[in-house]
């Protein structure tokens, strides 16, 4: 008797733990059934779904990203308020563009835009660039020697996020130059970036800390007021500079050319 209620306890163990994993495999193929069907109801509404979308031809993983990142990164509360300050971007660089997850938002929000996105994973890129199409092209290439064949002579637009603290000094220099130099007179530059927490930061702050003791790497922080700096410096006019909503270890810089 005590044998069968033991078994009984052990199976059910099982069976709650086999859920959550089995419902984690099913899940992209849920939302991609989801959105199949909306799409072929012509009801694909709402800028997350139609720029979750775009991630179809993009693999597992990017499709899963793509899903997080558009409803945990607080991005994208505050990039349409920024994006008020600028005229409609239409032609636009992302540096360090990964997947491409917000160069797909910025196709949804800006009709007129086309995204030209650079990134040193040849993964990330291939990602990103099945998703731009038609609208716009990724290419493998990273700052400061972002320059490749196929890129427009001038952007009206550049994004930079969450990149800049895996440059050096002197590359982040040559990286604020060159952009200047390719955006237009009065272009915009929206720029996110880490910064130094204070009393140790949060907890992610502290987890990655550890992450890159142990598995190596070398990451550069820097003060809001050398951030500024080293954008007038390059040429860049400051329009705003605040803490991304709710994160005050993020931080926006708006600039102009």
């Amino acid at each position: 008797m005590i044998l069968a209620v033991l078994s009984h306890v052990v199976i059910a163990g099982v069976i709650l733990l086999a859920l959550p994993i089995a419902a984690g495999f099913a899940q992209p193929y849920v939302i991609r059934a989801k959105l199949e069907i909306l799409k072929s109801l012509g009801k694909l509404t709402g800028w997350r779904n139609r720029a979750q979308y775009r991630f179809k031809h993009s693999g597992t993983f990017a499709w899963m990203f793509a899903w997080y990142k558009m409803r945990l990164d607080p991005m994208f509360i505050d990039l349409p308020e920024f994006l008020k300050l600028a005229p409609p971007p239409r032609v636009a660089m992302d540096l360090g563009c990964g997947f491409g997850v917000a160069g797909n938002v910025l196709l949804e929000w800006c009709p007129d835009v086309t995204i030209y996105g650079l990134d040193p994973n040849p993964h990330r890129v291939q990602a990103a660039n099945r998703s731009f199409a038609p609208r716009g092209q990724a290419f493998v290439a990273g700052a400061p020697d972002f320059e490749v064949a196929g890129l427009p002579e001038k952007f009206d637009t550049a994004f930079c996020l969450d990149m800049i603290h895996f440059l050096t000094d002197a590359e982040l220099a040559v990286t604020f130059n060159r952009l200047h130099g390719r955006l237009q007179a009065g272009g915009f530059l929206f720029l996110r970036s880490l910064v130094p927490p204070t009393l140790g930061g949060s907890f992610l702050w502290r987890l990655q800390v550890q992450k890159r003791k142990h598995l190596g790497g070398t990451v550069n922080h820097r003060s809001i007021e050398t951030i500024r700096d080293l954008l007038t410096a390059a040429g860049f006019t400051m329009v705003e500079s605040r803490c991304t909503t709710g994160n005050p270890e993020l931080h926006w810089f708006i600039a102009k050319a």
